[in-house]
């Protein structure tokens, strides 16, 4: 069954952008967008949501791993983790998943704990 919008024209029976859009919640509100673009934006959304749920969790498991070489006063593992942690934390900042206040912080705190480390 075809069915036409305004804006879209979709088969009913077909894994499209209307099937994909039904499963998508926004703000606690299913359903169908209205305008044509909102399919796009829907696409785009989740491609980016996944991206950045590996990047933050490849993050949180780096400074698990980092604090686990701290406390077992691992200097040259940690110094190793320490390095990459800030390197992922800076490309993170310049593709704009974390605000730059929050990266400096971070990277203030993680080069002190290096230094203390000795």
């Amino acid at each position: 069954a075809v069915k036409s919008t305004t804006f879209y024209t979709y088969q009913a029976d077909t894994n499209n952008d209307r099937a994909m859009a039904s499963s998508v919640t926004y703000r606690g509100e299913t359903g169908l967008p209205n305008i044509k673009s909102a399919f796009k934006a829907i696409r785009q959304d989740k491609k980016r949501r996944a991206r950045n749920q590996k990047v933050e969790t490849e993050l949180k498991s780096l400074a698990k791993k980092f604090v686990m070489a701290l406390a077992a006063k691992k200097a040259d593992e940690a110094k190793k983790l320490g390095a990459s942690l800030v390197s992922k934390l800076d490309k993170a900042r310049s593709k704009g998943m974390l605000h730059r206040n929050t990266v400096s912080r971070k990277r203030a705190r993680i080069l002190s704990k290096l230094a203390k480390l000795g």
